[in-house]
Order: C-alpha cells, then structure tokens, then sequence
C-alpha cells in the first residue's frame, strides 16, 4: 500500500469518528424527544382524573362523634379513627416549630414540593443511603385526598401528589396546611392527629378528664417525643421500645437546636427530662362508651334511622341528650337494690324516667348489668307484652267513664268477649263465675278485663 492510500484512509476514519458521535447525539435526542413526548402524555393521563383538590371537604378527615348528657359531659364516641382536630392556637408552639423542623425544615421558603430537598434525597440514594424528600403539603395530600393510592410506590402517584400539593400552597396558608397535617397524621396507638395522641399517651383520659393541662401546653421535651412518632409509630413506640423513643425525641431536639428554635440551655434541660407515660390504648374503630350503656345504644338506633354511617362515625357530630347523670345514678341503684333483694335467677328490670311536660327522657335502666348480658336486651325498650301492668289504666280509665267498680263480670275461661276473635284465658285457665270488677282485679282476670276494656 502507497503513502497516499494508507493517507486516505487515515483521512476516513478521522471523519467517520464525529460522524458517529454525532449520530449517536442525534439518536440521544431523538430517543430523549420521544421520552418527553410520552412522558408528557403520561402526565396528562395520571392528572386527568384526579379528585377535586379544590373542595375544601376533601381534605377533611373523619371525627368522631360525641353522645353528651344533659351537663355536656361526654358518655360516649362514635368513630371510624379516633381523631380530634384543633386549632393553632391549642396546640404548643414546640410542636408547631419541632414539627417543620424534623420533617420539612424548608416549609416555609419552598411552593409544595422541595427541589433541594429531592436533590439531597437522590445523592443520598446513590451513596446507599435513605432520606425522604416529602415535604409535609405532599405528606398531607398522601393522607387525605390521595389517602387510597398513598402505599403506591409509582411514578404517577409521585406526580399526582406533587402537583395537588402545588395547587394546595395556593389555596391555603402555611400555618393552615401546617394544622392540618397535625390534624390528619398518624401517631400510633390508634390515634390521629397531635390532641388525639396527646390525650393517647400523655393525658391518658379521652377528654382529659380530671387532667388541667391541654395540648397547648405541652413541654418542650413532651412535644419532642411526639413529634417524633410520625416517622415510625411502631418503631418509635414509647411502650415498646422505649430507648429507641427516648433517641428519637434527642434527635428531634438536636434539630430544633440546629436550627436555632431552641437555646442550648432548653436542649439540654429538654433531653434531661425522663419520658413519662399515662397511656390509654385506644381501639382502630368503634363505639366508645363511658356511662349509661342502654341509652347509649338506645341512642346509636335512634341516630341510624336519620343518618347515613359515614356521616353517624365520620362527621364529627355532636349529639346532645337528656339524660341526667345524677337521677341516672339513682335508677340504676334503685334497680339493683330490688333485684337483689329478690335474688331470683333470670329476673331483670327495666326503667325509663320521662318528664311529662317535655317528653324528655331523664334516666334509663335497661337492666342489671350491661356487660354481664351477652344479648345486650334493654328491659326498657323491648317492646315486650305488658301483661298485666296494663289493668291498671284499664281499670281507671273505666271508673273515669262512669263504670262502677261493683259491676259483675263473666270470669269464666276460656271466653271471647263481644266484637273479638280471639279467645282469652286467665292464668292457668281457672273459672272465677260471675263476680265483681273489684274481684276480677284482686285475681288479675284476663276474661274479666278483656270485657271491661
């Protein structure tokens, strides 16, 4: 081969090389068009059907409702979670600021979903790490609006929860979103929302019954252990693992520090302070009742008859009754007192105390005792024969129309009386003759009666 052919091949490939670079660049940016094209349509696929982020509704979560006496005082919750939502102003600022702190530090600067935050959250992975990305508006969309797709680890779910958690940031302020998150997330034990695990395991009563102190004034070491529960509820569960919580809430405390929302002096003293728990386990969902078991059953069918049970264990109702605690107290003792007295096997007792001028139902007694019945029955309201009670109005209304009380009567049994079709006997079918009301109602005739009314 000459000089000038080895030359000119030489030349060739000199320029086959850019050629090939710039066909594989051309194939990159044809390959990354289509990419985007698709992807693109894929986007406008996952956000076409997305619920209406713009009802405020849908970002409600469901609360219980409450059965209250005739005092206010809470006798039972109906419930599907035990949730309980406050305001900015009941709950301790350390939660308000420890919370931003731990789980989305930028929340005030960023407009829903944090760019640096998803940066950092991908050098993390790619060094074999795990750090979330989630800003507490995507957290608070997972939770609510999106609360049936939110274990779905896809991309569309990604997308659509990023983009309602934008839109959110234009429709609500930051301390809105902010208590609302509060209001929705999970804490372990049953509970939801930041009162309802304060009342969970700090309070330890629902309602803090007996207990002075309110989730707003919560300590700084307090706050920090519960704000550290969200992470992991289970991990992080103080009752379980307490070591594991007591490190969880230093965390939390070394972040507030970190940030400059807390002096060394408060960190210090905070990481100090022993966990201290009441706790109060509280079931997944149900009927809570704290007195007057009867009534409140009574109660639960009067509410399914007029509401739906979305609305009866999700709306956050408040129902208000006339029961009086205190002549409640005297029924139910009065009751027992008689049965024990009489001490016969399968005997029980009803009672209903109504004011006559309201039609208000003061107390009920449905029977002994409420958790020794399997059946639950309500002696009260059975709806049972009355038998023989009822001769007694019988009786008066018959003397108030002029009957005279020696007037004498057909006792006989079996008999049916004038204008029935059904034959009546007395007890043990006994004949008692023709004798006077005054007789018939000593022996408790039922063929006399039946005549008489």
């Amino acid at each position: 081969m000459g000089p000038r052919q080895r030359q000119g091949r030489s030349r060739s490939k000199t320029h086959a090389l850019p050629i090939i670079l710039l066909s594989f660049l051309g194939f990159l940016l044809i390959a990354g068009v289509a990419f985007g094209i698709g992807m693109v349509g894929n986007v406008n696929r996952w956000l076409s059907d997305l619920p209406d982020y713009t009802d405020a509704n849908a970002y409600l979560v469901s609360e219980p409702t409450e059965i209250v006496d005739c005092n206010g005082n809470k006798i039972a919750s109906f419930y599907t979670q035990n949730r309980k939502s406050i305001t900015k102003d009941e709950v301790s600022p350390y939660v308000l600021q420890g919370t931003v702190d731990v789980e989305d530090e930028r929340f005030y600067e960023h407009g829903g979903i944090d760019l640096w935050g998803i940066a950092r959250a991908a050098v993390a992975t790619l060094g074999g790490g795990h750090e979330g990305a989630s800003t507490i508006t995507q957290q608070l969309v997972r939770n609510t609006i999106l609360q049936e797709e939110q274990f779905d680890s896809t991309i569309e779910r990604k997308v659509r929860e990023a983009y309602i958690a934008v839109k959110m940031e234009d429709m609500y302020s930051k301390d809105e979103i902010l208590m609302m998150y509060l209001n929705t997330i999970y804490y372990g034990h049953g509970a939801y929302g930041i009162e309802a695990k304060y009342e969970d395991e700090l309070a330890g009563e629902p309602g803090r019954v007996g207990t002075a102190k309110s989730a707003a004034d919560l300590t700084l070491s307090e706050a920090a252990l519960l704000i550290g529960l969200p992470n992991s509820p289970s991990q992080y569960d103080p009752t379980v693992n307490p070591d594991l919580a007591l490190s969880r809430r230093n965390k939390v405390l070394d972040n507030m520090l970190r940030l400059g929302h807390i002096t060394q002096e408060e960190h210090d003293a905070a990481q100090a302070e022993p966990i201290t728990l009441n706790v109060t386990e509280i079931s997944g969902s149900g009927v809570d009742v704290y007195s007057q078991p009867y009534f409140v059953a009574y109660v639960k069918q009067l509410l399914e008859q007029e509401f739906s049970t979305d609305v009866l264990f999700k709306g956050g109702l408040t129902v208000k009754t006339t029961i009086d605690p205190t002549m409640q107290q005297v029924a139910e003792n009065a009751v027992r007192q008689q049965l024990d007295t009489l001490s016969l096997d399968g005997l029980d007792m009803g009672m209903v105390v109504v004011d006559p001028k309201t039609g208000y139902i003061k107390c009920m007694v449905g029977g002994y005792d409420y958790n020794a019945d399997e059946n639950h029955v309500n002696h009260a309201t059975a709806k049972r024969p009355v038998g023989s009670t009822f001769k007694a109005f019988t009786l008066a209304t018959a003397i108030q129309n002029g009957m005279n009380p020696n007037v004498t009567l057909n006792c006989n049994s079996p008999l049916k009386a004038k204008g029935t079709t059904t034959e009546v006997q007395n007890y043990a079918n006994h004949s008692y003759g023709n004798i006077t009301l005054k007789q018939a109602t000593a022996y408790s005739s039922n063929t006399g009666y039946i005549q008489v009314a």
